[in-house]
């Protein structure tokens, strides 16, 4: 392990990884249009707003690390998302929403303590 030194350039660098993102939304939500201009080492993998908009043995194939999560789907949609996609990867949960209620479930609840959830 290497400890942080504030003279270690080295350390001081942000940790940047690939985001391979599913987004649970609304196909064409316009308040969604950044998504359609992400970043080089970001991917929209596929968007939907319940299960069976997805190709989930594709999607596990392609190991999604990020589900992004608008107003509408419902908490059942992403509680079986993170039950099909939390063993192939997955890292982050990012709503876009001011709080969690409408997205928590049990399954959230019981999820590896590796994935972090965030909001708006």
């Amino acid at each position: 392990i290497k400890l942080n030194d504030d003279d270690d350039d080295e350390a001081n660098k942000p940790f940047v990884q690939d985001a391979r993102i599913v987004s649970l939304s609304v196909p064409g939500d316009p308040a969604n249009a950044p998504l359609d201009s992400l970043p080089s080492n970001a991917k929209l993998l596929a968007v939907g707003s319940s299960m069976d908009e997805f190709d989930i043995p594709k999607l596990q194939e392609q190991k999604p690390n990020v589900i992004f999560v608008s107003p509408g789907p419902t908490k059942e949609s992403l509680a079986e998302l993170v039950t099909a996609l939390e063993p192939h990867g997955l890292q982050w949960i990012h709503t876009r929403s001011a709080g969690i209620d409408a997205i928590y479930s049990e399954t959230l609840a019981n999820s590896s303590d590796d994935i972090v959830l965030t909001n708006a």
